[in-house]
């Protein structure tokens, strides 16, 4: 019975940390992202003033 038990244990606590890790996975993966999309809205725009002040001029 002990040994039933404990092996239950041990699979609620992989089955805890693989979610943690996925958290942790997901947060990350999130925050690049983030940093990818505000870096691509940051080179088009300076992009587009490029184009547009060579248009200008």
């Amino acid at each position: 019975m002990q040994n039933i038990v404990s092996g239950s244990d041990s699979i609620s606590e992989i089955f805890k940390k693989k979610r943690l890790s996925f958290v942790i996975t997901k947060k990350i993966y999130n925050y690049l992202i983030n940093r990818f999309m505000i870096f691509l809205i940051i080179t088009l725009r300076s992009y587009a003033n490029k184009r547009y002040i060579n248009l200008k001029i």
